[in-house]
């Protein structure tokens, strides 16, 4: 009798059994399928991100590429402008110069002998000759028009270059010292003497003048251009007093330039002292 009720709760709890086993594998199998759809999804959000940040790194680099673009536009606009001023200028100059020439001047067609000019040699070393007694280079000259006169305005473009000579007793030629340059531009025009262009008296009256206009003193030492006084701005004067001018400036640049040595040697002097 007891075997026959064991078999029958073998029996009935291997039916159970068999009942519960496919729930327990269908329970894994889907587990399974949640924990990959989760890494699908982890995977899709960092292609994503990753897209993203090359869809951002493509449109900074096609923005530099836009901007380089349209600054290569400006720089070749710059040149063709710059092309075509430089032409006008030619022709004005041209134009000014065939105004100013004394009558009686031999064109170029002419074949009798041209007359002392710059394209004679002997202007070229006078000029040099000039440089080299005065210190004054000359590097451009431009010629505009004047709408109130008839003669052109002339702009100098000079470099006045000032140094000492020392010599030994064995040099023959010497050597510079101290030598200090300044680079400005000399306008000649016709006006009158008051520093706006206004008459300076009752009895002034136009005559040709010259405006000295400092350049790019802004890279000098400040004691440099302290030391140049009124040499540092821009002022009027007649063209009769073109030497005083030239002493003047002399002058000035050299004890400019000695109270830039002056000074440059105290703060040397300082820092070693402060790093002692």
């Amino acid at each position: 009798m007891k075997s026959v009720l064991k078999d029958a709760l073998i029996k009935e709890l291997t039916s159970q059994l068999a009942r519960v086993e496919p729930l327990s594998r269908t329970g894994q199998a889907v587990a399974l399928h949640f924990l990959t759809r989760e890494a699908a999804d982890e995977e899709k959000r960092a292609a994503e991100q990753d897209i993203s940040r090359l869809q951002e790194v493509i449109k900074a680099k096609d923005s530099v590429i836009d901007e380089k673009t349209n600054r290569v536009a400006e720089l070749e606009q710059l040149v063709q402008d710059a092309i075509r001023e430089r032409d006008a200028e030619i022709e004005r100059s041209k134009e000014l110069l065939a105004r100013v020439a004394p009558k009686g001047t031999p064109n170029s067609r002419s074949h009798t002998k041209r007359p002392f000019g710059m394209d004679d040699p002997k202007m070229t070393e006078v000029i040099k000759f000039y440089e080299d007694m005065s210190n004054l280079l000359v590097t451009n000259v431009k010629f505009e028009h004047a709408p109130d006169s008839e003669e052109p305005e002339v702009i100098f473009h000079c470099i006045y270059t000032y140094y000492e000579m020392i010599r030994r007793a064995d040099d023959i030629e010497g050597e510079r010292i101290g030598e200090k340059s300044i680079v400005f531009t000399m306008r000649i025009f016709n006006g009158f003497g008051g520093p706006n262009g206004e008459p300076a008296s009752e009895d002034d009256f136009i005559h040709r003048r010259i405006k000295y206009t400092p350049l790019h003193l802004d890279k000098e030492p400040e004691a440099f251009v302290k030391g140049l006084e009124y040499m540092g701005e821009s002022f009027t004067f007649a063209c009769a007093q073109q030497g005083l001018f030239l002493n003047s400036l002399r002058e000035k640049i050299r004890d400019a330039a000695k109270d830039a040595s002056e000074s440059a040697s105290d703060i040397g002097e300082m820092d070693r002292d402060s790093q002692q």
